[in-house]
């Protein structure tokens, strides 16, 4: 079907938020003082136990670009995720997570790139961070062993990093599956790049995401930071992956093998012969990261009890 472009808006922004009231507020403020202006912003807020939506009805009430959305029960994350993007009628379209912050140009330079590029589907700047863990992990005198053991985990299996993906798709895919696909998703895309079929719901579902998007075409990063992302939450050892599982509602092989819908996921939508010219990385994927992030969990709760 071909939609007529003129008919939509330029930009929406869909932000689902859950007991962010420690980051919401900034967070507006940094979304609506954006140089690039014409754009809406939709808001899904699953009911709390903080002032969250006190405080996007305020924000609400003063700035006709807000859309805002509470639910009547908590929905979760990735249905939240699923959901904003599901309220999209526009040619543009960016996650926004409550607790990360954009450079004031972030949007505008994003949008300049997919304007001049018909052959780019995503754009994102590089990322900093901000937060615990915003040294990149790096090892201090006083961290316990359990700490220590857990951030060189994370400098050799999962470092904070994004890159652009250019070339066939069979190229995209195995760039994005050796980079942290993660912070891909929230990057600005072109909103019929997924024509609203979402992913279905499982651990690991905004990786799958990101490949399903370049399935469109080249994702492009841009050489300078335009993001800055909170590394506390699942980047916390406290926060274990049992406790992501059990957020995410996931499937019950994901207990076993975290990463198992993943990788069936990718057997069935990327083709066989793309899954099995990265079969090391699924190998990885699985018996090492997977294994590796279980023993850390049981390590994290022995410790708490």
């Amino acid at each position: 079907m071909i939609v007529n472009e003129s008919k939509l808006d330029k930009l929406n922004i869909g932000l689902p938020v859950y007991n962010g009231e420690q980051f919401i507020r900034k967070r507006l403020e940094n979304i609506l003082s954006q140089t690039y202006s014409d754009f809406k912003l939709i808001i899904d807020v699953d009911p709390g136990t903080d002032k969250t939506v006190e405080i996007c009805k305020e924000f609400a009430e003063k700035d006709p670009r807000i859309e805002l959305i509470v639910q009547e029960k908590r929905m979760g994350w990735m249905w939240s995720f699923n959901f904003v993007f599901k309220q999209a009628n526009s040619k543009y379209f960016v996650w926004a997570g409550v607790d990360d912050i954009w450079s004031s140009d972030f949007l505008e330079k994003n949008i300049a790139v997919l304007d001049s590029n018909e052959d780019v589907v995503g754009s994102q700047g590089l990322i900093s961070h901000y937060g615990p863990w915003g040294d990149e992990f790096e090892s201090k005198s006083d961290d316990s062993i359990m700490v220590k053991f857990y951030k060189k985990f994370r400098r050799s299996f999962r470092p904070f990093v994004n890159s652009g993906a250019s070339g066939t798709f069979e190229q995209r895919v195995k760039i994005i599956l050796r980079k942290t696909a993660y912070y891909h998703v929230y990057g600005v895309f072109r909103t019929n790049s997924l024509y609203k079929k979402t992913v279905r719901e499982f651990f690991c579902w905004d990786w799958a995401t990101v490949l399903t998007i370049l399935k469109k075409g080249n994702f492009h990063l841009i050489d300078e930071v335009l993001i800055e992302l909170n590394t506390s939450g699942a980047s916390d050892p406290s926060i274990t992956l049992f406790t992501q599982l059990k957020t995410q509602k996931a499937h019950k092989n994901e207990y076993l093998l975290p990463y198992s819908s993943f990788t069936i996921w990718c057997a069935k939508n990327l083709g066989m012969k793309i899954f099995f010219k990265n079969l090391d990385y699924f190998l990885w994927l699985n018996c090492i990261l997977g294994v590796s992030s279980i023993l850390i969990s049981i390590m994290s709760s022995i410790k708490k009890n």
